[in-house]
């Protein structure tokens, strides 16, 4: 990654190299909805690749990238330059100027090539693309470029056009044109990524926009054009919406501003105006249950927004049937939603997967920081129903065996083995590196649960239920005493990381104990350990 720039905007985001092309059979391309909408972006002059000069990041949703004519054969060094900048909103556009800095008139002979391969973000991770369906071009009124790709039902177009009618020749748009001295010459290109709504939509019907979720069957009313190629000012994470920190210490202030910046590119909406944080930039650029639950609580200081969205988005997520292919039980929230081809077509689970064991815990803790700092109790009792539906979850079907302990049965489909936050296929194990065998119930996800207990007894009590809240507070207290007894493992001095299927303590050190600090799972006497 260290030789591309990234750029993105909620869900959407864009991968190239330092020249501004995106190279094809790599990880490059264009973005949204979990799929590659552009595989490859090629622009040549006379025939040759110009030099890359230098690339400039000025936003996380606009790059500038500036090439020069140092290797065309035809011209003097630095004659001509690109200049290219690259804007990304609901779709994707870049402005190309070329410069002539000489001072006599030169003809130009200019192609940008484009390919679209629409590959699952699931395949180019794994570095295999291998399509079931087709992908064609085809004549459409209104566009000059137009990929589809179809598989059964389902369907993704790539629509492309320019500022300047190009001569078109396949998937390669030619210009053209002669430059005087010191004169600059500019197209523009649009790259739209379409969820079709019938077999044959047309440019000017209803299209869908990243910006305007959530993602059901609606679709916008009219056609998205560049002006509105600009990011959205609504989000909770804006310069001029957060606390402002004033210190001498300028280190730290940088360190404020940085973290800042860095956190506004994972901003994204799955409900309308309610905003939540990816994961991760670039692959995982969706929801998490409990990446966004965990960088939602971590935030608070910037404001509530984030985790309001967060809690509104997952609780109208939450799981209210069984479904074993997606991992779901009734009260369950998500551990990833995508809609990407794999994904729709149920080669995997993650339209909607529900393969985490701490999701539905963290939810509840969510919940009582939501109202810690807006102190709303519309919201409260709003939400509370999926918070009921999640304790009931917690009880009936966390406690898989009723031994008092919540834990995962690493299944045998394509989801993941271990649920937790350590969620890689060897990530639970004793100290000789054996791996844990299943049921496994973790020490972290058991301190979750003693301070989901604790915290939504706090708000049956604001909610005037004095005898729930009295319950939640026994359960509470009991997960607290079998937990110290169970995991602690008093000639080592530390807490175990999990108990296995035959209860066994796995005892590898682990910071998995250092959450169940953060929970005040841990008895006093254990604790300085």
């Amino acid at each position: 990654m260290l030789d591309q720039l990234i750029i993105t905007t909620g869900s959407v985001f864009a991968i190239s190299g330092h020249n501004g092309d995106i190279h094809p059979h790599t990880t490059e391309g264009f973005y949204a909805y979990d799929t590659r909408f552009l595989s490859s972006l090629k622009v040549s002059v006379n025939g040759q690749i110009p030099c890359a000069v230098s690339a400039n990041q000025f936003d996380h949703f606009m790059a500038s990238f500036y090439t020069s004519s140092h290797q065309l054969s035809d011209l003097p060094a630095g004659e001509l330059s690109l200049v290219r900048e690259r804007y990304l909103s609901s779709g994707l556009h870049e402005d190309i100027d070329v410069l002539n800095h000489s001072e006599t008139s030169r003809s130009v002979h200019l192609e940008i090539s484009c390919e679209a391969d629409f590959a699952d973000v699931f395949e180019v991770r794994r570095g295999r693309v291998c399509k079931t369906g087709q992908v064609e071009m085809e004549t459409r009124q209104g566009l000059h470029l137009c990929f589809v790709y179809t598989r059964g039902d389902f369907r993704r177009e790539t629509w492309i056009t320019f500022s300047i009618q190009p001569v078109l020749r396949g998937n390669t748009a030619i210009f053209d044109f002669t430059l005087a001295p010191k004169e600059t010459w500019r197209t523009c290109i649009t790259i739209h990524p379409i969820v079709a709504i019938d077999s044959r939509p047309s440019p000017m019907q209803c299209i869908r926009t990243i910006q305007g979720l959530p993602f059901d069957n609606h679709h916008t009313s009219k056609r998205v054009s560049p002006s509105i190629l600009k990011p959205d000012t609504g989000q909770p994470i804006q310069e001029a919406r957060v606390p402002r920190l004033e210190t001498e210490n300028a280190v730290l202030q940088q360190a404020y501003k940085q973290a800042i910046s860095d956190l506004r590119p994972l901003q994204m909406e799955y409900l309308t105006g309610r905003h939540i944080l990816a994961a991760g930039l670039p692959w995982f650029m969706a929801v998490f249950g409990r990446d966004s639950i965990t960088a939602a609580i971590q935030t608070k200081l910037l404001g509530p927004e984030l985790m309001i969205g967060t809690l509104h988005t997952l609780a109208n997520l939450q799981a209210t049937e069984h479904d074993p292919f997606r991992e779901a039980e009734p009260g369950k929230i998500p551990h990833e939603v995508r809609e990407g081809e794999l994904s729709v077509m149920e080669e995997v689970p993650h339209s909607r997967y529900y393969g985490s064991i701490d999701a539905t815990i963290l939810f509840l803790i969510l919940l009582w920081e939501v109202y810690q700092w807006t102190g709303d109790k519309t919201l409260l009792a709003q939400v509370m129903p999926q918070a009921e539906a999640a304790l009931l979850w917690i009880d009936q079907y966390g406690d898989w065996d009723g031994d008092g302990f919540v834990e995962y049965r690493p299944g045998s489909g394509p989801g993941l083995r271990n649920q937790g936050w350590k969620d890689s296929s060897d990530a639970v194990c004793f100290a000789d590196g054996t791996l844990a065998q299943g049921p496994i119930a973790l020490a972290e996800v058991q301190g979750y649960v003693y301070d989901a207990k604790c915290k939504m007894a706090e708000l049956y009590q604001v909610l005037g239920q004095p005898d729930r809240a009295r319950q939640l507070q026994q359960q509470a207290r009991k997960i607290r005493d079998q937990f110290n007894e169970a995991f602690w493992l008093r000639e080592e001095g530390y807490l175990a990381m999990a108990l296995d299927g035959e209860k066994r303590p796995v005892d590898a050190i682990a910071s998995n104990a250092g959450q169940c600090l953060w929970s005040g799972i841990v008895d006093r006497d254990k604790a300085p350990r």
